[in-house]
């Protein structure tokens, strides 16, 4: 069926795309290589970047990355103000765990972008390059302008508050999770279910079991709340309470 989506929308680089990956995950790289050079034909002159981009997020998603960064180099070789590619660029060397270059990536973005580099997602991926390498002092400074970059954006609060609790800095990470709650409410479940781990982190098990608790009371199958309190559990040595809870 895929094969004639291509012969009927030629014009669809999504549908190339899904081939090349279905390929990719079969080991038909034979046929992967086909399908890229009819994508070129295609897209090659009128779209560059997006059919680049695409191809280096589909060999990323199946685990072939240096192909992925070969087709991202390709693409910055063409379009070097191209920001999304810097962003994937950086998670592939993440992923690779090759932190410096991923570290690296971010420079070199703002060499070629100068503001346009200064967006939420991009700081978040600067930070967690740098918190792979355990460097929080300089992972938060990103953190903190994403914040101030769109102050509406929970992601970057939760980041925060995860990485002073990694760091175990807790009245930083409590400071945190006082202006989430003044800015997305007191319930919020995200920021409450944080609260609860950065207690479990200090060992107050109580305190985290009962915010947990208090957050099933409101949602009872919800599974990523379940799956925090078998993981207090389990911290607090309670291993019979957190089998039973991850069974549930």
């Amino acid at each position: 069926s895929y094969n004639k989506s291509i012969s009927l929308n030629t014009d669809e680089l999504d549908t190339y795309i899904k081939l090349i990956g279905l390929y990719l995950q079969t080991e038909q790289f034979d046929k992967a290589k086909q399908t890229i050079n009819q994508a070129k034909k295609v897209f090659l002159k009128q779209n560059p970047t997006d059919l680049y981009y695409n191809l280096a997020v589909v060999y990323a998603q199946w685990g072939f990355f240096d192909d992925a960064i070969n087709y991202i180099e390709t693409l910055l070789n063409i379009k070097p103000e191209y920001l999304p590619a810097y962003s994937e660029l950086a998670y592939i060397y993440n992923v690779k765990r090759d932190y410096e270059k991923a570290v690296e990536v971010f420079q070199r973005a703002r060499e070629h972008l100068a503001d346009k580099a200064e967006s939420v997602e991009f700081y978040i991926r600067e930070a967690n390059a740098l918190i792979e390498q355990y460097n929080y002092a300089r992972a938060i400074k990103p953190l903190k302008k994403a914040i101030n970059k769109d102050p509406s954006n929970i992601v970057p609060y939760r980041e925060v508050i995860i990485l002073y609790t990694e760091w175990q800095k807790y009245s930083e990470a409590m400071t945190y999770i006082k202006l989430a709650k003044q800015k997305f409410g007191s319930d919020n479940p995200e920021i409450l279910t944080l609260e609860a781990e950065m207690y479990s982190s200090q060992h107050q098990f109580e305190r985290a079991q009962a915010i947990i608790e208090n957050l099933l009371e409101q949602n009872p199958e919800d599974v990523d709340t379940l799956y925090s309190l078998a993981g207090i559990y389990y911290e607090a040595g309670e291993y019979d309470k957190a089998v039973e809870t991850f069974n549930k």
